[in-house]
């Protein structure tokens, strides 16, 4: 054991992982050399690959992979059997306490239960029906090993969020207000397709704040009314030229 653990705090250090998950026992062991296999590493990777690669085989799917519910099911079930051993095994040497504490783990694994339970649901019903669960599949292949520059980059993404959540609310609300404003004021005076609902207003809106084709959306207005542009100019002046760079 000895030998074994001074090899493992070795890996750890290589692999730049915390000593808080560390087996602390000769029978934690066993489950965490299997889940630190290199083999079992490409099994969970070609696992959730597979869970992901069904979207083309279930409803609505690509003609040519359109494959029974029976079988897109039985496969769905086999890939979140692989990925429900790893959580057990982790379960074996970590135990409850640290996976709990976990967030990754903890996300893993609810995300995993429902999974289960709609798969088994669909097998018994032998039909499809709308399953938003399938959107959280990216979730175990961002959580495999082969991942994790994948994971700090997300890690980043969402720490650098908190200081700017308040800017990114103010500016939505101003693009929300323009929006309203736009759809009230050429709804029904101005023959084009950019602001004939409210969605219709937000997307121009938001098009116009990125400036990507932002003429196709000014244009049809200013082409009406030469005075239509000042509503456009002081929502550029506001969103782009002030809350932009703030």
């Amino acid at each position: 054991m000895n030998y074994h653990e001074a090899a493992i705090y070795l890996e750890e250090g290589q692999n730049n992982e915390k000593f808080d998950s560390h087996p602390s026992s000769p029978e934690e062991l066993p489950a965490y050399l299997r889940v630190h296999n290199p083999w079992y590493h490409g099994l969970d990777l070609l696992a959730s690959l597979v869970l992901i690669l069904l979207a083309f085989s279930e409803d609505p799917a690509v003609p040519a992979f359109k494959l029974p519910v029976w079988a897109h099911g039985t496969v769905e079930l086999l890939a979140l059997a692989v990925i429900g051993i790893e959580l057990q095994l982790k379960l074996k040497w970590i135990g409850w306490g640290t996976i709990l504490k976990h967030k990754r783990t903890m996300i893993k694994g609810i995300t995993l239960l429902l999974m289960v339970l709609e798969a088994v649901v669909v097998l018994c019903r032998q039909s499809a029906h709308f399953r938003a669960s399938r959107a959280l599949r990216p979730i175990f292949l961002v959580d495999t090993r082969h991942c994790g520059g994948v994971r700090r980059f997300i890690r980043q993404i969402l720490q650098s969020l908190p200081p700017i959540i308040d800017m990114l609310g103010l500016l939505m609300f101003f693009v929300a207000t323009y929006s309203l404003l736009g759809y009230y004021l050429f709804s029904e005076h101005v023959d084009n397709g950019h602001f004939q609902t409210i969605s219709d207003s937000f997307v121009s809106m938001f098009v116009l704040l990125t400036t990507a084709n932002f003429p196709d959306v000014m244009m049809p207005s200013y082409a009406k009314s030469k005075w239509y542009a000042v509503f456009f100019i002081l929502y550029i002046i506001t969103v782009l030229y002030v809350l932009m760079n703030l």
